[in-house]
């Protein structure tokens, strides 16, 4: 859950100022170095990794964004409803922190995580990277990662009581009681239960009274055909569990992809094929290999060192099925050495 006292701008390592192009270098860089994957048990590295796929999913969004930095300029630290408080004179009776904090904030009540556990709502969108290989990107499949995510204890019900709890008579579990301010309903926390929607009974042991456990899943995540890095898959239902036992939001996840036997530009791919300077010279046919496989090239007498052969259709094939071009680079090999009668037959081919 986002805090104010965090720097999400130190945790990317940008400016305040940064261009959202610059956000997503700087979240995808960090998430490079700090995955699982490569992290293999390191626990400081997999909490680091936890925070900076937590500041990219609110420095990305614009509006949660701007939200964020509005508080921190406010002097909002790590427990916002302080703020509200002291700007209502130490006043909190008549505001519902956590629907304040939701106006502020699309990511549910904070500073009132119990009472937003109780409350039915579609669970917050989570954030994270993955590592494609390059072929797969180009060609489109399937790969399996594994994420951190939070699920809701089975043991509560997600409720933090333990065995679920009773639910409260006074707000009906809602965990909200209305009343009348000047003419208008105002919602606050119910007193009976202390906007928990049960009544009062031990923390669940299980997940000791957080109502989430942290777990790590195996997914199979489906890539389509022309994938570069940056993009973005929405796997729907695999984000943050909803409070109350409301539908899980979903997982956002940005693509980063490996580099490759070739050079990509959009659909279009090039490779460095290396001849001697007589095959420049009176020409020759190679076999290049290509992403669809081995490919029979000519290459034309006199060829210039740098040339590029254009294979048609022979790139990356989109989702619409139209599919890039290929370029094979030449490179002309030069003899280090060469024999007295060498240097008088290649004397005959010098340019007046």
């Amino acid at each position: 859950m986002p805090r104010f006292d965090k720097d999400y701008y130190k945790l990317l390592g940008v400016a305040e100022t940064a261009t959202p192009e610059e956000i997503r270098r700087a979240f995808r860089a960090k998430a490079k170095d700090l995955h699982p994957d490569r992290a293999k048990g390191d626990k400081a590295k997999e909490a680091l990794f936890k925070e900076v796929n937590e500041a990219n999913a609110v420095l990305s969004d614009e509006k949660k964004r701007s939200q964020y930095d509005q508080m921190r300029k406010a002097g909002v630290s790590g427990d916002p409803s302080e703020f509200f408080r002291q700007a209502q004179g130490g006043q909190q009776g008549d505001f519902d922190m956590g629907d304040l904090m939701s106006s502020f904030f699309d990511m549910g009540a904070m500073g009132r995580k119990a009472s937003a556990r109780t409350r039915s709502g579609r669970g917050e969108d989570t954030a994270a990277s993955i590592h494609v290989p390059f072929e797969t990107a180009a060609k489109g499949g399937r790969i399996t990662i594994t994420v951190p995510q939070e699920e809701s204890c089975k043991d509560c019900r997600g409720t933090g009581a333990k065995g679920g709890g009773k639910t409260c008579r006074e707000c009906q579990g809602s965990g909200m009681a209305a009343r009348q301010r000047g003419g208008f309903a105002v919602s606050r926390p119910c007193t009976a239960c202390g906007g928990r929607g049960t009544e009062p009974s031990p923390p669940c042991p299980s997940c000791h009274g957080e109502g989430t456990k942290a777990v790590t899943r195996t997914l199979e995540v489906k890539v389509p055909a022309g994938a570069a890095s940056g993009n973005r898959l929405r796997l729907s239902g695999e984000g943050a569990p909803g409070p109350g036992g409301g539908p899980p939001g979903d997982l956002l996840l940005e693509l980063i992809v490996g580099a490759g036997d070739f050079e990509r530009e959009g659909r279009d791919l090039t490779s460095t094929v290396e001849i001697p300077f007589t095959d420049a010279i009176l020409g020759t046919e190679l076999q290049v290999p290509t992403l669809h496989g081995s490919v029979k090239v000519r290459v034309p007498a006199g060829t210039q060192p740098g040339a590029r052969l254009r294979l048609s259709g022979q790139g990356i094939q989109g989702a619409d099925g139209d599919a890039g071009d290929h370029y094979v680079r030449i490179k002309v090999r030069l003899p280090k050495t060469v024999t007295e009668e060498q240097k008088k037959a290649l004397d005959t081919f010098r340019i007046p």
